[in-house]
């Protein structure tokens, strides 16, 4: 499979364990939510449409880093954020 750059600059807010976290995490997610489209269109028989496929990954991708991270830091009380 080909690959494509992810650019992003993520702004610690209150600390910096939020945006290091999102600087890992988010690109996972967008590779896995790409993924889990392609793969729906091969056993759905259709072509990809990359248009509509990469704005649904990155919202996607954000909202499941941020899931995550919820989980993992703020219930245990983190108080960094990223924007």
């Amino acid at each position: 499979s080909g690959q494509v750059p992810l650019l992003a600059v993520f702004d610690g807010h209150g600390g910096d364990k939020c945006a290091e976290y999102a600087a890992k995490h988010l690109p996972l997610h967008v590779a896995a939510v790409v993924e889990e489209a392609a793969e729906r269109c091969v056993a759905d028989g259709i072509a990809m449409n990359v248009a509509t496929v990469i704005p649904h990954a990155l919202f996607q991708a954000f909202r499941r880093t941020e899931e995550d991270y919820e989980v993992q830091y703020r219930e245990h009380g983190e108080k960094s954020g990223a924007c």
